[in-house]
């Protein structure tokens, strides 16, 4: 999630880590040249929607299994 190249804004990676959260695999890397790689460090205000996204996927999971 949110693997691109070149330096991309805030509003890409909260777009890729919320359509991520809906993915089989939902883990977080990045290019190794990029300016800006972890969520956290475009800023806090950044975090609330992808950390809202992995909660729903958490909750999705967590009803999934009860139905099995």
């Amino acid at each position: 999630i949110s693997n691109f190249f070149g330096n991309k804004d805030a509003e890409l990676m909260i777009w890729w880590m919320q359509v991520g959260a809906y993915q089989p695999f939902f883990r977080g890397h990045a290019h190794c040249d990029l300016k800006w790689r972890e969520p956290w460090m475009f800023g806090e205000e950044s975090l609330e929607w992808p950390r809202k996204a992995a909660m729903a996927r958490c909750f999705m999971m967590l009803v999934s299994h009860a139905c099995l």
